[in-house]
């Protein structure tokens, strides 16, 4: 039986509290868990507030007076308790910056709602109005929650947020019992864990500027050696890797080929003040990557030419066929960037799209398609 009196609630300010409460959530089977953060002009989000319900007791945790997080954190990581979240990525990314783990055991209300057939990205609110038929205020999404004291309309909108949630999981648990789909959320959602707990490779983050594809070999080079720079600059500084320098500039820094200072005020690539900031340390940074062997310079980076748009248009085919069949969206089934990874990836059978649920309903069609290149 689950409470649905949401008046009294438990605030948890202090490190004994945050015990007790630890203590009194490890033997039980769920809890539903959401966090209000602010990431406006860092790099790292800054946590604000931890909400848990378990079914008869809400908890809202407050961070910023806490100094000894262990107990929670063992409680996060007990396999035992299953951890029901709502589109949890930017969640993780606070437990992993405020306690250096993921939530685990993890289900995803929005990747299991899309699996019994429902909207992709569907949002909390609607969820909790198709299900249930209750009305949610978002008015508070923007709010200051860093602000002390909370004030009533946050609070509630805080409890709102994982007050219905183990509701929601427990109808959605049964459709996928029936359409025999809980393994595909355990599956995912284990991928959800495993992915942002993989240590992050900065020498690869500039393959995921759009521009990269036009520059050859000696340049992403030095594109290369900039992002690395950028990356550790934005972590250093916590602030927006865009406030160090943004992907058009750095595209614009490579092609007009800047090697001093006086270029960079001429060209007007970044703002004066940016200049003055960070413009002799990327100097060193192209230098440094002018000493680079060429034998270790990066491949080329594959560009969309007519045959991979065929290619990916008959790949879009079978997935909508496919889709369709199953009443699910084409998003879940292959996200536009697994099937860019598939077709430009020199190992297809280890891309994800042909591995576990997705592997067994989309295997076989694309699998023809690829043995025929």
């Amino acid at each position: 039986m689950i409470n649905k009196n949401y008046k009294e609630f438990n605030f948890i300010d202090t490190n004994e509290k945050l015990v007790s409460m630890s203590h009194a959530l490890e033997r039980k089977k769920y809890i539903a868990l959401d966090t209000e953060f602010i990431r406006t002009d860092t790099f790292y989000p800054k946590p604000a507030l931890i909400q848990i319900y378990d079914g008869f007791n809400i908890y809202l945790i407050d961070p910023l007076p806490i100094s000894d997080f262990s107990s929670f954190k063992r409680l996060l990581l007990n396999d035992y308790i299953l951890k029901i979240m709502h589109s949890s990525s930017e969640d993780i990314e606070v437990f992993l910056h405020l306690l250096d783990c993921c939530p685990k055991p993890l289900i995803d209300t929005q990747l299991a709602a899309s699996m019994v057939g429902l909207d992709f990205s569907i949002s909390y609110k609607r969820l909790v109005k198709d299900f249930l038929n209750k009305d949610l205020s978002k008015s508070e999404t923007r709010s200051n929650w860093l602000r002390r004291p909370l004030d009533v309309d946050q609070i509630n909108y805080a409890i709102e947020d994982v007050f219905w949630l183990l509701d929601i999981y427990l109808l959605l648990n049964k459709k996928l019992e029936s359409l025999g789909r809980i393994d595909w959320l355990k599956e995912d959602c284990d991928n959800l864990i495993k992915k942002s707990e993989m240590q992050v490779d900065l020498s690869l983050y500039y393959t995921r500027i759009k521009s990269a594809t036009r520059l050859r070999p000696s340049e992403l080079n030095s594109l290369r050696e900039i992002c690395i720079w950028r990356e550790e600059k934005a972590r250093e500084l916590d602030i927006p890797r865009n406030r160090v320098v943004s992907d058009s500039e750095l595209i614009s820094i490579i092609l007009n080929k800047v090697n001093s200072l006086d270029q960079f005020f001429t060209k007007k690539i970044i703002c004066s003040k940016r200049i003055n900031l960070y413009a002799k340390e990327i100097l060193e940074v192209l230098h440094r990557a002018s000493l680079i062997s060429e034998d270790l310079f990066p491949e080329s980076l594959k560009k969309k030419n007519s045959s991979n748009k065929k290619l990916l248009n008959q790949l879009r085919i079978i997935v909508s066929s496919v889709a369709k069949a199953f009443s699910i969206p084409e998003a879940l089934l292959a996200p536009k960037r697994d099937l860019e990874s598939l077709i430009f990836s020199s190992n297809p059978q280890n891309q994800s799209l042909l591995k576990g649920w997705r592997g067994k309903i989309l295997g076989p069609e694309i699998s023809k398609i690829l043995t025929k290149i």
